[in-house]
């Protein structure tokens, strides 16, 4: 039989076993406290980093090695509409087939200890949606600093694309109207120097000069 106890008025932690023999009973300690302090600090370490996990605004999952989803926090399951049952031990199901090759490329490159950062792709949520997002992968290596996983945080950039594209859509329009009107229209700039002329400007020849 073996335990782990303290025996006090030590402080020190030790794996105690006990083997019937001849006499008696022999009795072995080991001293473990500093093991035993390790173990506590990774559990404490590894519970700050699932609270983080859970906290994250942002989507967040772990691959394996062989690329298969191994946690995931709560941002994850909302932005994507699917529920933990359906996702773990499972291949990532949000990469379109038309990107696959694409993203499991980034994939192998992670593996080989290679962290990406702001990658922007597509990726889909389970009702169909495509979410533009913008991912980092991180490579997670353990004791033996072999790669055993990968950390892949995504952000979902759909609303800031869409209002990139609105606002070139309302620049191109401005634009072709000030390219095709009779009126003219010049922008200038908080110093004064103009940065935009529309084409009857070529037609005025007494605009003031500036000195």
């Amino acid at each position: 039989m073996t335990i782990r106890d303290r025996i006090f008025p030590s402080p020190s932690w030790f794996e105690i076993s006990c083997f019937p023999c001849k006499p008696g009973l022999a009795v072995f300690l080991l001293d473990i406290t500093e093991s035993s302090r390790q173990e506590e600090g990774l559990a404490i370490t590894d519970v700050h980093l699932q609270s983080m996990n859970e906290q994250a605004a942002d989507p967040i999952v772990f691959l394996s090695r062989d690329l298969i989803l191994t946690h995931l926090n709560r941002s994850f399951l909302e932005t994507f509409g699917f529920t933990k049952e359906e996702l773990i031990g499972r291949p990532l199901p949000c990469i379109p087939e038309e990107l696959r090759s694409e993203v499991e490329g980034l994939l192998r490159r992670t593996l080989q200890g290679e962290q990406i950062s702001n990658y922007e792709t597509k990726s889909l949520c389970k009702d169909g949606r495509v979410l533009d997002m913008s991912l980092t992968l991180t490579p997670v290596s353990g004791p033996d600093k072999e790669v055993h996983s990968i950390c892949l945080v995504g952000r979902d950039i759909s609303e800031r694309k869409r209002m990139k594209e609105e606002l070139r859509l309302s620049e191109e329009k401005y634009r072709m109207i000030a390219e095709h009107t009779k009126d003219l229209i010049i922008l200038f700039d908080t110093g004064r120097r103009i940065r935009y002329a529309s084409p009857p400007l070529g037609m005025c020849s007494d605009l003031p000069r500036r000195s």
